[in-house]
């Protein structure tokens, strides 16, 4: 396993600084630290990562810059940030330069905040797994002292793993009861959600189901930890190790955070250790630092007894802390932690046809995005992976028919497929949404971009692209209709729009827009004005369908844009907010997402 773990999205200094001294204080603001250096970097062979690796540096900057300035909870914002965007990216070692710039930020992050640590006594309750497993290693108390403390009357039969009772263990018990309370009680909490799970599938493969206590002191049974050697998740795998266990990773998720998909892969990586080394202390030693520095050690000195090599300091320590923390886990009031434990998550599973926006499951779900994402930790996009075309997606247990039968019922036009295109040379966002038949717009809100005219060559976007043989309202290379041969509707103007957004919209020109209602060049529009529109016969129209059609009108699809709502919707196409609700099976205050399309009747005029 890896070497230098620690969890992600660190509450960084913000919690940490709380513990400073004054004293502490001074001596950083007089030690002035210096701003980490900003390397230039080469436009490589995946220039997404570079970009993401840039913002990751500029955000670390500013979090030392704001340590100088001792403004500690800003600094706390930018390194958290910082760390989640090295989670999200975390390259492989198919990019070479691009892994050796990665591992520089993480090591210039992780100088830093042990210096931080450095000051603390008692650690705060945020502090990273890392960072406890530090403060044990650093943890300084005599034989003496440990034989006068007390410790309630240990007996071994309560567990199912050999637990040693030595010094050791009692000096890591201690040092949980004391300076690693806070966060160790946080941890300890947090299992109920996954400990009676990962139980079952420890004890379905024949292994002690004591050893569920490993994800405790791996990652605090986080399932988005994230550690300093690039391990991920709640049993801290790293990616050559997750895909010898069929841990997939991809830009759009990680099993390794899996809590469920991971601990079957913990429990055939135990097995294999145990079987090899048929000692539980070395087995999860070499979990630890790797089977390579366990062998030779065993070969060196001539022992296979865990306590007598003299194996790596962290080593040494996580055989012990594992066993102390095991201890207190099954029977934590008799060692002071006396605490309601989370939940156990329950969840049902279903299964989607094609990628599923999550904000869409959770509607289906009838619960929230968060909780979407709280029981599905390995999906890292806002969406089920495009490739995989049946997808097992956890729901809220209770909720898995209500999903189903919400699910049935969304047409296969408003399902949207993400796909990922990469920027090339030249292109515009209009020609990206031709290719996918979708709209600019669908494309700015999915990639929450500022400028719709700036896109850069190699960066990646998300297109929220329909099945085929469904249209949008979307840009055409077509010659824009005249008032002699086209069809008119009516446009309200809603407040921001624009000429050039709304000619974008309906496949016109905007000079084509100013001619039909007489606007000079450089007059503003303003919010429900009405602006007469001709489209072509047919451009936005779809064969409408029995039962929600209406008669006499086209229907149209138009795509949701950021801030929208039902009623700017249908003032916009001049209709009711209770027929908008009626076509597309809606509830008058029931929210719409970016991306979502609607079905929209709007009347031709027949006198033209």
């Amino acid at each position: 396993m890896s070497f230098k773990k620690l969890s992600p999205f660190l509450p960084l200094f913000f919690l940490l600084i709380g513990c400073f001294s004054l004293s502490n204080k001074r001596s950083i603001k007089e030690e002035k630290l210096p701003l980490p250096p900003l390397p230039q970097v080469k436009l490589g062979e995946d220039e997404f990562a570079q970009g993401e690796l840039q913002r990751a540096r500029r955000l670390y900057a500013s979090g030392v810059r704001a340590i100088g300035e001792q403004k500690w909870s800003k600094a706390q914002k930018h390194f958290e940030k910082a760390i989640e965007i090295l989670a999200d990216l975390d390259l492989d070692e198919d990019h070479p330069q691009l892994v050796h710039q990665f591992d520089l930020l993480l090591n210039q992050i992780s100088s830093d905040y042990r210096r931080a640590l450095a000051s603390i006594g008692e650690l705060p309750q945020g502090v990273s797994v890392s960072a406890v497993m530090e403060g044990l290693q650093e943890m300084k108390i005599s034989h003496k002292e440990i034989e006068s403390l007390y410790f309630p009357l240990f007996d071994p039969s309560r567990y199912d793993f050999p637990i040693c009772w030595n010094e050791g263990v009692k000096r890591c018990i201690h040092f949980y009861q004391t300076t690693g309370r806070r966060p160790f009680e946080i941890w300890l909490k947090r299992s109920g959600r996954y400990v009676s799970m990962m139980r079952k599938i420890l004890k379905e493969a024949g292994l002690p189901q004591d050893l569920v206590y490993l994800a405790l002191i791996e990652s605090g049974f986080n399932p988005r930890a994230y550690s300093w050697a690039r391990a991920v998740g709640p049993w801290q795998f790293i990616y050559s190790t997750g895909r010898l266990f069929d841990l997939q990773r991809n830009w759009w998720m990680d099993e390794r955070r899996d809590p469920e998909k991971s601990t079957i892969a913990a429990a055939a990586y135990l097995s294999q250790l145990y079987e090899e080394f048929k000692s539980w202390p070395l087995a999860i030693a070499a979990y630890n630092c790797g089977k390579g520095k366990i062998r030779r050690a065993i070969r060196k000195f001539g022992t296979e007894d865990f306590w007598s090599l003299p194996l790596p300091r962290e080593t040494r320590n996580y055989v012990p802390s594992y066993m102390a923390a095991t201890i207190i886990a099954k029977d934590s009031p008799r060692y002071g932690f006396d605490l309601k434990l989370d939940e156990p998550l329950s969840w049902d599973l279903v299964w989607v046809d094609r990628s599923t926006d999550l904000r869409v499951a959770a509607k289906c779900a009838e619960t929230t995005y968060k909780k979407i994402k709280e029981l599905n930790p390995e999906l890292s996009r806002w969406c089920t992976p495009p490739q995989i075309k049946r997808y097992g997606l956890r729901v809220p247990a209770g909720k898995g028919d209500t999903f189903d039968a919400n699910y049935s019922r969304i047409p296969a036009k408003k399902k949207v497929v993400w796909e990922r295109h990469r920027v090339r040379r030249g292109e515009t966002l209009s020609q990206i949404a031709e290719k996918y038949h979708t709209s600019v717009w669908a494309i700015v809100d999915a990639n929450s971009l500022k400028n719709r005219h700036r896109i850069i060559a190699g960066d990646h976007l998300l297109i929220p692209a329909p099945p085929s043989g469904t249209s949008v309202v979307t840009p055409t290379k077509k010659s824009p209709p005249t008032p002699t041969q086209g069809k008119k509707i009516v446009y309200r103007v809603k407040k921001g729009d624009t000429l050039s957004q709304i000619a974008e919209e309906f496949g016109v020109k905007s000079w084509d827009l100013r001619k039909w209602n007489g606007l000079k060049e450089g007059r503003f529009i303003h919010p429900n004005q009405e602006l007469n529109v001709w489209i072509e016969p047919g451009f936005h129209s779809l064969s409408s369908g029995s039962g929600d059609g209406e008669k006499g009108k086209k229907k149209l699809i138009y795509v949701v844009r950021s801030g929208d709502t039902l009623w700017d919707i249908a003032r916009g196409f001049g209709v009711e907010v209770k027929d908008l609700c009626r076509w597309n099976d809606l509830h008058p205050r029931q929210r719409i997402y970016p991306g979502e399309r609607l079905h929209i009747y709007v009347q031709i005029d027949k006198n033209l």
